[in-house]
This record gives C-alpha cells, structure tokens and sequence, in this order.
C-alpha cells in the first residue's frame, strides 16, 4: 500500500473508515516510519483538540425531558355541542307524545272553543283591504254557518 493522505488519516481517527480500509492502514503503520509518525501527531492533535473542547464546556445545559400533553375532554364544549341539543329534541319529543294535537277531544260537551284559521293567497300588488274576510263557525251541536265580510 502507498502512504496515507490526509483524508484517509483523518477518517480512521474519526472511526468512518470501512472495515477492509482499516485493516490495510493498521498493517501500513507497522511497516512506514513516516505514515506512523504523522499519525501518531494527528492523533495528539486531536486528543489536545478534544481536551481544549472539554475545558470550555464547564456545565452541561440542562434540556427538560419533552412531556406528551394528555388530549382532556372539554365538558363545557361537550355539553354545548352534544348533550344540549340532546336534551331538547327528547324534550320535544315527550311533548309531542304526551300532548296531543286536537285540543277539541279534550273539551267538555257544551262548551265554546274558538279556534281562528288563517288560509288565503294574496296578490301582493291589491291592498289587503280588498280582500273579503270569511268567518265560519262551528257550533258545538255541529251546524255550520259562515259570514264574508267585504
């Protein structure tokens, strides 16, 4: 083998040299004067480097330990979004069942209900004063009798 450059030196004191590489430069050290000479002055460079490097580093900075934050469910914004609207349709619904829409079955016989109903379609270029107004009335015995009013 010929002698060792820089680079080869450098990186065997490095440790990235390949397995085969170090090997063939261990066996050049022992047979070259020269390349044993250099290298034992890089490595003293190093040693005096690495030595100088320590004595300025006094105190190691702390680094917190990285904590995970725990996800924790929001009740309030659970309550809002979910359960509330829960509550009321529940609370519809139990109305709608318990309650039920034909309040007239509810009356007593021979008694007045009065119930108002509203269905017409207007034309909304007539005033609503031209409109003729329809009363009917239901009596509680059954009979029918309607009013228009002009």
């Amino acid at each position: 083998m010929k002698c060792i450059n820089e680079e080869q030196m450098q990186r065997y004191l490095d440790n990235e040299s390949g397995q085969l590489e170090v090997e063939e430069i261990r066996k050049h050290l022992v047979q070259c004067r020269s390349c044993s000479t250099s290298f034992t002055e890089h490595n003293e460079r190093r040693v005096k480097v690495k030595r100088s490097l320590g004595l300025l580093i006094t105190q190691q900075p702390h680094i917190p330990e990285f904590k995970v934050p725990v996800r924790t469910i929001q009740l309030k914004g659970v309550i809002i979004k979910y359960i509330l609207p829960l509550v009321a349709a529940a609370g519809l619904l139990l109305l709608f069942i318990l309650d039920p829409f034909d309040k007239a079955e509810k009356l007593p016989p021979n008694e007045l209900y009065l119930q108002s109903f509203i269905s017409a379609d207007f034309d909304a270029n007539k005033p609503v004063a031209e409109y003729p107004l329809i009363i009917t009335i239901i009596a509680p015995d059954g009979s029918v009798s309607q009013t228009i009013i002009n």
